[in-house]
């Protein structure tokens, strides 16, 4: 979660700001599948009694975007499996599927079969299906109290007011009559306006101001609450735009435009490393699991600018992490560098001083003091920060942007190619760009089709404290190139994109 970048990088429209388009439901060919980002819906709807008894004690069914009878049919197979019956799988599969559902991840079974996309006969198998799984939400569940106040007075109209305690609605009727025989009292206005059967309301409270000697017909008293508690329900439903309060004195950064800031580099492997990087870049950041296969001598060459990259997701090898991690420590290094919070408290574990990685998605200066306060020593801003935003974006510790580099999009634990572990390749998009994806701890990362490239905006790089340039595929012959590119602040006639920081992003 927030780790994937795939639809701000090529469409503009981030999905940590929730307004992912997704384009991971579009096609990419990676030679065994034709959606090779496409997962199908996770169900754990057949196995609710298991984790039970593994000590689960609440589950949530999340559906994005979906139709009313989408959360009908996936909520009454979940009542169905936790009271113990079989339940309507067929029902829920037709009302939406990419092609089934998959349990992939809760039984260790990653590959291909967990892929899917909507097809026509997913699209026709709801049909039939919809007027019956209306039914199950025909009368809702009485979940939300609402309170009454009746006010029947000589020569006015009836008034009923309803409220939930946040919203409020309000009704006339007709003028009451005198009574000839049996007015109408409080006892009786209160048993005619608890019955709010099929609709979502039952009743907390009734509040009754009535004048002695007054007839009003129960239809009309039926009719008004049925009028005011159906203003109610439109008053809960409708719209209303968020109001932000504008802080005037928001902190901020200001930057010294004259300061060239220092260069670091981010290496993927240990091969792309050499000794003129080493004695060029200001810090040198290398994968916590790559430091072993690193020569002696210049690994000693590098310690005192040496930082150790943690893995921005990492599943089941706390222990070995933990191992690399005091080896590292026990070599001399003092630095690390964390992507997601646990990866922050986990190198200060081990005593390591924590610079913040891309994956914290730092986007203001609240945020930043934030996790300052969480033991940060300085940090990388969020890539889908403009310019002038990352900036003005800071405090009290340092700050610094990416670059240079394929910026990764995407995260995943299953990889594209559809098979079990790890795996390298590429997928191609409907337009026939490129993708390249690779290993990173033990999952695979997706890499965007063309590098961030910023050598010839030496200038628009001025007032940050430090600059990344993030290598993953390249050699080592084509980093060091780019580090020099970068010191002369060279053009390139090759294809490269400055990302999103002359853009805005949604």
């Amino acid at each position: 979660s927030g780790q994937c970048y795939l639809s701000a990088m090529i469409g503009g429209r981030s999905g940590n700001r929730g307004l992912c388009a997704p384009p991971c439901r579009l096609p990419f060919d990676s030679g065994g599948s034709a959606h090779a980002l496409s997962l199908r819906d996770l169900s754990l709807v057949e196995e609710i009694a298991g984790l039970s008894k593994a000590g689960v004690r609440s589950l949530k069914i999340e559906g994005r975007l979906k139709r009313p009878e989408y959360v009908a049919a996936a909520v009454h197979a979940c009542v169905q499996s936790r009271a113990g019956e079989r339940p309507d799988m067929d029902a829920l599969r037709a009302v939406f599927s990419r092609g089934g559902f998959t349990k992939g991840y809760y039984m260790g079974r990653r590959g291909d079969a967990m892929f899917g996309t909507r097809q026509k006969e997913d699209v026709t198998a709801a049909r039939p299906v919809l007027k019956e799984l209306t039914r199950l939400y025909d009368r809702e569940r009485q979940s939300v109290p609402v309170d009454f106040s009746l006010e029947i007075k000589a020569a006015s109209p009836v008034r009923l007011e309803a409220t939930d305690g946040f919203y409020k609605a309000a009704e006339a009727g007709a003028v009451p009559e005198t009574a000839r025989s049996a007015p109408i009292t409080p006892e009786r206005a209160r048993a005619l306006l608890e019955k709010t059967g099929g609709t979502p309301f039952k009743v907390r409270a009734v509040d009754c101001a009535i004048e002695e000697g007054l007839a009003f017909p129960a239809s009309g008293l039926n009719a008004l609450r049925r009028e005011t508690l159906g203003t109610l329900t439109r008053e809960r439903g409708r719209a209303r735009p968020h109001t932000f309060k504008k802080m005037e004195n928001m902190p901020g950064k200001d930057a010294r435009l004259d300061k060239d800031p220092a260069v670091r580099v981010r290496v993927q492997s240990a091969a792309q490393l050499s000794p003129e990087m080493v004695r060029s870049a200001s810090a040198v950041i290398v994968p916590v699991f790559e430091l072993d296969r690193i020569g002696a001598d210049l690994k000693t060459e590098m310690l005192p600018k040496l930082f150790v990259e943690l893995p921005r997701v990492f599943f089941g090898f706390s222990e070995p992490l933990d191992a690399a991690l005091k080896a590292a420590a026990a070599f001399g290094v003092t630095h690390a560098v964390a992507g997601n919070p646990g990866a922050v408290h986990r190198a200060r574990a081990h005593g390591l001083n924590v610079h913040g990685d891309f994956g914290l998605n730092i986007a203001n200066t609240l945020s930043l003091e934030a996790l300052q306060g969480m033991g940060l020593i300085d940090a990388t801003l969020s890539f889908e920060l403009g310019l002038g935003q990352a900036k003005n974006t800071g405090g009290a510790i340092p700050t610094g942007i990416i670059a240079y580099g394929y910026i990764p999009l995407m995260i995943f634990r299953n990889n594209p190619a559809g098979t079990e572990g790890r795996a390298q390749g590429a997928l191609t998009d409907r337009l026939g760009n490129k993708f390249r994806y690779g290993n990173i701890g033990d999952c695979t990362e997706l890499y965007n089709m063309t590098p961030l490239y910023l050598a010839d905006k030496k200038d628009d790089l001025r007032g940050f404290d430090f600059i990344t340039l993030y290598f993953t595929h390249e050699s080592a012959d084509q980093c060091r190139g780019i580090m020099a590119a970068y010191r002369d602040g060279r053009a390139s006639d090759q294809p490269k994109t400055r990302g999103l920081y002359y853009r805005k992003v949604l």
